[in-house]
């Protein structure tokens, strides 16, 4: 009995941690672009934002403090212009990216 408490005790801890593994941390929004740049290297912007709605992931959260200037495509890139869609982060990554 006392080993199958330790078991469970081990599978419970171990299914927390991996719950909590974010492979991408994100956030859902509707923004305006403030302003916007090209990249010199690649087919993304840079762009400052604003946001109207901005819907941290609970677990893998994005924090709109974070999320000032992100990347976007440069069709979209456009001052005034609303943008909406996922914001996404790789782990370990600066890199804010628009999906949308």
């Amino acid at each position: 009995m006392k080993a199958f408490a330790v078991i469970l005790s081990l599978l419970a801890s171990t299914s927390a941690f991996a719950a909590t593994y974010c492979p991408y941390d994100e956030a859902m929004i509707v923004g305006t672009v403030v302003a916007a740049a090209k990249q010199p290297e690649g087919d993304l912007c840079v762009a400052q934002m604003s946001y109207k709605v901005f819907s941290e992931n609970s677990a893998c959260a994005i924090m709109q403090d974070e999320a000032s200037v992100i990347q976007l495509d440069c069709k979209d890139a456009v001052a005034g212009r609303q943008v909406d869609g996922m914001l996404n982060r790789p782990a370990g990554s600066r890199q804010i990216t628009l999906d949308n």
